[in-house]
């Protein structure tokens, strides 16, 4: 089931309202008397200055509450969008790489040394790194990565730094799970 903006929606319908009411108001308004004869009789005209004085208020203020209404639409479907990709096509998946234990009670936190980032920064001199988090085994961290020239779609490696260059992970399962802990 799709969620729904309720504010969003209220604001869109609201700005619609606003703009149909000053429609009629404006032209209510604009009927003036031209002409009242001796024996109760009116004449009433339509004054095009006084509509194209009222109108553009209430149309003004409908417009804003729709565009209100439309940024928040974009920013809750910005805040809906799925987990950046991991998975590249024609990935192949070492068969002697280990998914270590995880223990609750026994946790390492460490940090990346200036050297292994250096490293990392060489390794994806191409892009912009926005984020570097290591993970709590000793060893693996995440990048998160961005295109110099694309769209702003950030995206994520897994990089096992545990021999001499950082290395992306091609295990399925341990960048599966990296990832999980990652997005927590």
């Amino acid at each position: 089931m799709k969620q729904k903006n309720i504010i969003g929606r209220i604001l869109f319908y609201l700005g619609i309202v606003v703009i149909i009411i000053g429609i009629i108001h404006s032209i209510v308004n604009s009927f003036q008397i031209n002409y009242m004869d001796p024996y109760g009789q009116e004449d009433y005209k339509f004054y095009w200055s006084s509509f194209l004085y009222l109108f553009p208020t209430a149309l003004l203020y409908g417009s804003i509450s729709i565009g209100i209404s439309e940024v928040i639409r974009l920013l809750d479907s910005i805040n809906r969008k799925e987990l950046p990709s991991i998975l590249t096509v024609g990935e192949k998946v070492r068969s002697n790489e280990s998914i270590p234990m995880i223990s609750a009670e026994k946790q390492e936190f460490w940090e990346i040394s200036d050297i292994e980032e250096e490293k990392i920064y060489e390794l994806f001199a191409d892009k912009a790194i926005l984020e570097i988090t290591p993970y709590i085994v000793k060893g693996y961290c995440v990048v998160k990565l961005q295109d110099y020239n694309g769209p702003l779609k950030p995206f994520v490696r897994v990089l096992d730094l545990n021999g001499g260059n950082p290395i992306e992970v091609q295990n399925t399962d341990r960048r599966k799970q990296i990832i999980e802990w990652y997005n927590k």
